[in-house]
């Protein structure tokens, strides 16, 4: 996760340097992925949410359920 943290941090610090105004755009850098398709936020976003369901049987609310992992 370190290395994460790290990344992020010179995402933002390059969108600083970059910024002309009061309003602070980020533009996240794509990865490429083992299938050659570009990943993005809402890609790892979506492949942990579906992680996480598969792990907890998709069971959605309650103990053990997929918002209580996700929260």
């Amino acid at each position: 996760m370190a290395g994460n943290v790290r990344e992020l941090n010179n995402v933002i610090e390059h969108a600083m340097i970059l910024s002309k105004d009061k309003s602070l755009r980020v533009h996240l850098p794509r990865r490429v992925v083992g299938n050659g398709r570009y990943s993005g936020l809402q890609d790892m976003e979506r492949r942990h949410i579906l992680a996480v369901l598969e792990k907890t049987g998709w069971r959605l609310s309650g103990d053990g359920g997929a918002a209580e992992a996700l929260a």
